[in-house]
């Protein structure tokens, strides 16, 4: 992975996890991350899809996560991104 000097980050909602997968693969970016979450009796079920070429392992996928959460540290959905 290089290295990551900023970051454009979109938050899209969709009605459906079947509209944003297929909201995700309109958009074709060179690599996605599908996470699924649901609870069951205080457990958190968690599944992660992922592309086998763009992560080779969990070391990998945790830096991938990591890069998002620092995109998303003091993300404003309302900012007025235009430039």
């Amino acid at each position: 992975m290089g290295l990551v000097t900023g970051a454009q980050t979109n938050i899209h909602f969709h009605m459906s996890g079947a509209q944003a997968v297929a909201a995700a693969i309109e958009r074709a970016r060179n690599s996605t991350i599908v996470i699924g979450a649901d609870q069951d009796k205080g457990v958190m079920l968690i599944d992660i899809d992922i592309q086998e070429d763009i992560c080779s392992g969990v070391a990998e996928l945790q830096d991938h996560l990591r890069l998002v959460i620092e995109a998303l540290n003091g993300f404003d959905p309302f900012a007025d991104d235009e430039s």
